[in-house]
């Protein structure tokens, strides 16, 4: 399979047309349909527009075909391929993990203006 019929396939899975994509990309209707190979640009503009499509999938056809936006892989400006740090696992517990970090670190920062208010109070 080649990353114009894997396109098609995620296409296909979220419901959208190939005249949608053609609308919402700009590129011609009959763009998926003629010849094989995709430009890193189109893929580009692909990739931010459909962004739970996993890039590495379309080119490769390696890892899961949708992506949690946190865990999302684009290619960058200088043409590389550019990762998220954060990696989710099915169930979610990436973005939970990040929230309660979150609210520790916001914890403590209200910790630290109650000190300060009790230092004020003092004097």
């Amino acid at each position: 399979m080649n990353a114009k019929e894997r396109i098609l396939k995620y296409l296909d899975k979220k419901g959208v047309t190939q005249y949608v994509f053609s609308q919402r990309t700009g590129l011609s209707n009959g763009f998926l349909k003629s010849g094989s190979s995709l430009s890193v640009d189109n893929l580009r503009l692909i990739s931010s527009i459909f962004n739970d499509l996993n890039v590495l999938w379309v080119i490769y056809g390696e890892g899961p075909m949708i992506v949690s936006s946190i865990g999302h892989t684009q290619i960058g400006s200088d043409n590389r391929i550019v990762h998220s740090s954060v990696h989710v696992q099915a169930d979610g517990s990436a973005e939970i993990d990040r929230m309660k970090q979150e609210i520790d670190m916001l914890k403590s920062a209200i910790k630290d203006k109650d000190e300060i208010i009790q230092l004020l109070k003092r004097k």
